[in-house]
């Protein structure tokens, strides 16, 4: 919200060694990309390298262990999103909106069993 143009991840996956957790860090970068409307360009010393555009479209990647030079252009981006200008309030609306359902509800199945 204060301006990124593009998003950078550098990371160290290491310690999630050779399981899917390397790949589902990689697919976070994927939704930053897509909730902000920005490239990402990720470097992992271990994990999954790569370059994403805006639509959360991988242009290039590397596997996981795997030693690549990735080069591509990119566009910085100006820019705002909903999610970008408001961040979570759309989720805590919705949040609040269940509690009160579920609330009035309970009151409503309280209500019926006393009568």
């Amino acid at each position: 919200n204060r301006g990124a143009n593009v998003l950078v991840v550098m990371t160290n996956d290491a310690w999630f060694k050779r399981t899917a957790a390397a790949e589902q860090h990689y697919v976070m970068s994927i939704l930053r990309a897509v909730e902000n409307r920005r490239y990402v360009v990720r470097c992992a010393a271990t994990g999954i390298s790569g370059v994403i555009d805006p639509w959360g479209r991988t242009i290039e990647s590397t596997g996981i262990f795997q030693r690549k030079t990735i080069m591509q252009t990119i566009a910085p981006r100006t820019e705002k999103t909903f999610y970008t200008r408001f961040g979570d309030w759309f989720a805590y609306l919705c949040t609040m909106l269940w509690i009160a359902g579920a609330v009035f509800e309970r009151a409503a199945f309280a209500r019926r069993k006393r009568n």
